[in-house]
């Protein structure tokens, strides 16, 4: 039986999987960065952010006040932390373009592979849990609907095929937009955007 050190190495292709997949959540283990990530991919405009404007925003979210109302100290305290560990560290995964000269962050392509994780949902559009949430309200409200006062011509039989059909096609329209917007690949997992 071999111990783990004379385990033989993971193929090159498992190798760089792994690698991806210990750097998203090691970038995803900070709150401040997975923030930072929120805001850089919920904005309109795609063009570089000011570090201040960035860690304004944080500040803003962090301790529950308009981004107008955030004090210097508040400011202070998240800018520092972005400057000197959190933005070097999404750059050096390749999530970021970090200028530290200029104080500008921008999200890279890579940046993408992280969505899947943080269910960044576009404007106007609802997080696929709440879309499921709201069907197993709507659900649960006809079976107790036919529980309590039965509806003429509707019986449990009718509930259940009604319940597997919408479940069925949200589950369609789910799986299609993720395989639309490449969040998922069958043969390799989630996609690697490098």
């Amino acid at each position: 039986m071999k111990t783990i050190n004379e385990q033989l190495p993971e193929p090159p292709e498992r190798a760089e999987t792994t690698a991806l997949k210990d750097r998203t959540f090691e970038t995803l283990s900070n709150p401040r960065r997975r923030q930072a990530l929120r805001y850089l991919r919920t904005r309109e405009d795609d063009g570089p952010v000011s570090i201040r404007e960035l860690a304004e925003q944080i500040a803003a979210w962090e301790n529950d006040v308009p981004p107008v109302e955030v004090t210097y100290k508040q400011r202070k305290r998240v800018y520092t932390s972005l400057y000197q560990s959190h933005l070097p560290r999404l750059h050096k995964y390749g999530f970021v373009e970090y200028d530290a000269d200029r104080g500008t962050i921008e999200l890279t392509p890579q940046a993408e592979a992280l969505d899947i994780y943080l269910e960044v949902v576009p404007a106007g559009d609802l997080p696929w849990s709440d879309v499921y949430l709201g069907t197993s309200i709507v659900v649960a409200a006809l079976v107790a609907a036919l529980y309590f006062a039965p509806i003429p011509f509707v019986s449990g039989w009718h509930a259940l095929v009604f319940s597997t059909v919408l479940f069925a096609a949200i589950s369609l329209v789910h799986s299609y937009q993720t395989r639309q917007n490449g969040l998922y690949e069958r043969s390799s997992g989630p996609r690697n955007a490098e």
